[in-house]
């Protein structure tokens, strides 16, 4: 009798950047569609389907977990709003739902020193030291822990900013890039395939 191993994989996630999305999958696999795969640092949910036509891996935009469907659709819908509202939308499923860009917060003088403050005045990239006055284009950057691409309300929240060197920053961008995605999948296919054969 054969025993029939199970492979930890970790993908990165399309909202954080964060490279916790943590499923099981077994190591003989051929086909699977996983949904309601959550982030463990911001509870985005995501999709993976396995088939031998290829790999989709994205973010599960439908509003509730999967449980609530019959069919399996899984589009990418995103919404841009005019207008932050002041109380957050569906606090009772975060993540679930369209991917809803709020525009980017214009920060005033006494907002730029509260996040300096919560920044102990450190890149929190690289831990680099600060004074306030260093900050502008070439000194450094009110950071999005979770990307203004990711969506969501907390995007835009106090809570979502830490100071950043301009260098990290930019070098940055979503905390994850199309090749991390690739490179994770193809290990991923990999490993199931020639642990199949």
């Amino acid at each position: 009798m054969q025993v029939q191993r199970l492979i930890l994989v970790y993908l990165p996630c399309l909202r954080c950047g964060s490279g916790k999305v943590c499923f099981a999958v077994p190591s003989t696999i051929t086909f699977c569609e996983i949904p309601d795969l959550m982030c463990e640092d911001c509870g985005a949910p995501h999709f993976l389907k396995i088939d031998p036509n290829g790999v989709e891996y994205t973010r599960d935009t439908r509003r509730y977990p999967s449980d609530n469907y019959d069919d399996n659709d899984f589009l990418v819908i995103e919404a841009r709003c005019g207008k932050r509202p002041s109380v957050p939308p569906d606090e009772d499923r975060p993540g679930f739902g369209p991917i809803t860009k709020y525009p980017r917060k214009r920060f005033s003088s006494g907002e730029v020193r509260q996040v300096f403050k919560q920044s102990s005045g450190r890149c929190h990239l690289c831990g680099r030291r600060w004074k306030l006055t260093d900050h502008g284009r070439h000194g450094w950057h009110i950071d999005h822990v979770i990307a203004h691409a990711g969506g969501g309300w907390d995007t835009e929240s106090m809570e979502n900013f830490l100071v950043a060197c301009a260098q990290c920053n930019l070098k940055k961008g979503r905390g994850y890039t199309p090749r991390d995605i690739r490179d994770a999948l193809r290990e991923l296919v990999g490993t199931c395939v020639n642990n199949a054969t």
